[in-house]
């Protein structure tokens, strides 16, 4: 897999997409420090690792919203991504996502002295996610 550095996938939208690789020290003044899934645009996640990304709204390392096809991880790994509002690692909003993979140290600060929701270290299901599913399934080591 390549390795992407310093590098965020331009905003998907209206497609389907497959990602491999590995993206590390990406920050963005929005949402989805990496990869921000709208607009039907959804994205299937072959293994690859996403450490230490941040966002100054939203998704340190990704985010999906207002009915994006959602994210579907597979072995994905998520380490030290950070977001000032919601979902350090992901935030989803108004998706149905499937996430196997395994999630660390991810955080948001919740010093943040706005009026919205905040929170979710790894992961963030808005409010509104009600009428959608999120399955998370960890990886174990053997």
């Amino acid at each position: 897999m390549a390795d992407v550095f310093n590098t965020t996938i331009a905003p998907i939208t209206d497609s389907k997409s497959t990602v491999a690789g590995d993206y590390f020290n990406n920050t963005i003044e929005g949402n989805g420090g990496a990869i921000l899934l709208n607009e039907n645009g959804s994205v299937d996640l072959l293994g690859g690792a996403f450490i230490n990304n941040s966002a100054k709204d939203s998704g340190g390392a990704i985010t999906a919203m207002w009915n994006s096809g959602g994210i579907n991880t597979i072995n994905g790994f998520f380490l030290n991504n950070h977001a000032n509002k919601r979902g350090g690692a992901i935030a989803n909003v108004h998706n149905s996502d499937t996430l196997k993979g395994m999630f660390i140290s991810n955080y948001v600060n919740m010093d943040y002295n706005g009026s919205e929701i905040v929170g979710g270290g790894a992961l963030f299901n808005d409010e509104y996610s009600s009428d959608y599913s999120t399955t998370i399934q960890n990886i174990q080591a053997d």
